[in-house]
């Protein structure tokens, strides 16, 4: 009696295993794609010179359709059709440094 339930455990246990190699090899047969889009965008290079003549220093004008703004150490930048920067070391007494114009077609910041 002893040896039929060894035999029976021996085949109980093979059994086991050939059935979850079968599963396991079998595996899912879904095929799943993934589509993703990138947005990216190209430099653009210019040589000293195009650069110099791309933008100009110009005398405090009315900031308008204002973009993002960024704050460094003690300036604020604006974006808007040029880049703002307004000294902000004394927030009671915000003074505009400049404005730069950039003859781009893209928002600046």
């Amino acid at each position: 009696m002893n040896r039929q339930n060894t035999g029976r455990n021996l085949l109980l246990v093979a059994g086991t295993i050939i059935a979850a190699f079968s599963i396991l090899l079998t595996g899912c047969d879904d095929k799943v794609e993934i589509t993703q889009k990138y947005t990216t965008m190209e430099p653009v290079y210019l040589s000293p010179q195009e650069l110099t003549v791309s933008f100009e220093v110009m005398p405090p004008v009315e900031v308008t359709n204002t973009g993002k703004i960024y704050l460094y150490n003690n300036l604020i930048m604006v974006g808007s059709s040029g880049l703002y920067q307004f000294d902000y070391s004394d927030p009671n007494d915000i003074k505009f440094l400049s404005m730069i114009s950039i003859s781009r077609e893209e928002p600046m910041l």
